[in-house]
């Protein structure tokens, strides 16, 4: 997935408000052309939520066109959660995709977006920074239970910013874990922006992650396919202290927000 990423732009928020002010007198005109949708076609799509009100109801492979790409890009969309028009940042659910890797890898993205997968930092920036956004976390442990987490509001800086982490607004079952980590930065075993003085907390828990000193919930880092572990790599500690069989990362436009 990582080629087909690569076209993604990389900028700053001032950098995208400046193309924001220059495209707004033209977004009407390009959202009244025919949209096509197909993971065999490009699309003018920017997200799934485009995908959905052009009346796809299959869960699967799209191509979509965030506003600030330079070409379209493959993404999973969820029609089956609350609301349907998903867009997944982020799945893990057996282990097969190797999430220690380093900078470069996290920001173009890596895996298959129809099975384990990141789908890159500069993606995620352009996404939520072409809108305002919320966020949905699926998570599922080894005896069957699924909670979820919801956040009204989530965005991704860019590169330039270390991709710093803006979430709030929690609903929810799992209960906040993410309250620690807004407003930090990303970081890689490569690369340390995190909180804590004495090391790296990318290194040491084997993830890219907007770690603190470290965490508080841990999506990427190494898959056990049991509970019963004590380095645990998928876990969100307001829920479960045990490693969790599986999660998803998924993002809507608020505009859609309807409460599950």
């Amino acid at each position: 997935m990582q080629s087909k990423n690569s076209c993604a732009r990389t900028l700053s928020v001032s950098e995208a408000k400046k193309i924001i002010a220059n495209e707004a007198r033209t977004k009407k005109k390009k959202r009244k052309r025919p949209l096509h949708f197909s993971a065999k076609t490009n699309s003018n799509g920017e997200d799934c939520a485009g995908v959905h009100k052009a009346g796809h109801r299959r869960s699967g492979v799209y191509y979509i066109k965030p506003l600030y790409a330079s070409c379209p890009i493959p993404v999973w969309c969820d029609m089956e959660s609350p609301g349907g028009g998903w867009l997944v940042l982020q799945r893990r659910k057996d282990g097969k995709e190797r999430f220690n890797r380093g900078w470069e890898a996290y920001r173009s993205g890596f895996g298959d977006v129809s099975r384990e997968h990141w789908l890159g930092n500069d993606n995620i920036f352009l996404l939520t920074n072409q809108g305002r956004y919320q966020l949905r976390i699926d998570l599922w442990d080894f005896s069957g239970n699924r909670v979820y987490a919801l956040y009204s509001n989530f965005k991704v800086d860019g590169e330039r910013d270390q991709y710093r982490l803006h979430i709030s607004g929690y609903s929810g079952s799992a209960q906040d874990s993410m309250h620690k980590h807004n407003q930090k930065k990303f970081s890689t075993p490569d690369r340390d922006n995190d909180s804590r003085k004495e090391a790296s907390c990318a290194q040491e828990w084997e993830a890219g992650w907007w770690f603190d000193n470290c965490w508080f919930a841990l999506l990427n880092g190494p898959y056990h396919n049991r509970s019963d572990v004590t380095w645990r790599g998928l876990a969100w500690n307001y829920w479960k202290r045990e490693q969790l069989r599986a999660s998803e990362m998924k993002i809507r436009p608020m505009a859609r927000h309807r409460r599950p």
